[in-house]
């Protein structure tokens, strides 16, 4: 009835109690119909190992995924300049482990990160289409400052700790006064 809204979240809620074909080739179709390509042709790779051979849903899901495959996007990242230790670049959040070498992805907006600790992100957004092929190139951000050094006591002295304590122990006296002078009128 092509309401996909109603129906894929209820395959997807299917497929978690039994991985069968004819749920895996619906959900295909959602997530073709949602532009999400890669996921779609996952989805059908694993209903067409699924099956039985001969069976008549073979032929169709094969046919869609040849024609779902070659419109599928590929995005090469790569990085200008060193990742600092413990780097690392996301897609969209995800971590990515293949650099420089091209893989799948959905068409449409998405989000590149390079991210490592004590940098700025270095952030790239960018829309690819369906049947093309970019290469985007991503750098970390400028070295964050240091934050400010924490006074400990010990870098302190013993002179500033006395002063501190008298004061203390001063302004703990007036308070303790005050209140007995208060209590006494």
């Amino acid at each position: 009835a092509e309401d996909y809204k109603t129906a894929c979240p209820k395959f997807e809620a299917s497929l978690k109690l039994a991985r069968r074909a004819g749920t895996l080739f619906n959900l295909a179709q959602c997530e073709e119909h949602e532009g999400r390509l890669v996921t779609a042709v996952q989805y059908y790779k694993e209903g067409i190992v699924v099956l039985e051979p001969g069976d008549p849903r073979l032929a169709p899901s094969k046919k869609q995924l040849a024609n779902i495959e070659p419109r599928m996007p590929y995005l090469t990242v790569t990085i200008q300049g060193a990742l600092p230790a413990n780097g690392r670049v996301t897609l969209d959040g995800r971590e990515i482990e293949v650099i420089g070498k091209e893989f799948a992805v959905n068409p449409g907006k998405h989000e590149l990160r390079a991210l490592a600790p004590k940098y700025a992100d270095g952030v790239v957004e960018f829309e690819i289409e369906e049947f093309k092929k970019e290469t985007k190139t991503i750098s970390i951000g400028a070295r964050l400052p240091d934050p400010p050094a924490q006074v400990r006591f010990k870098d302190l002295g013993p002179k500033r700790i006395a002063i501190i304590a008298a004061f203390g122990a001063g302004g703990l006296g007036v308070i303790g006064a005050a209140l007995t002078g208060g209590f006494l009128v």
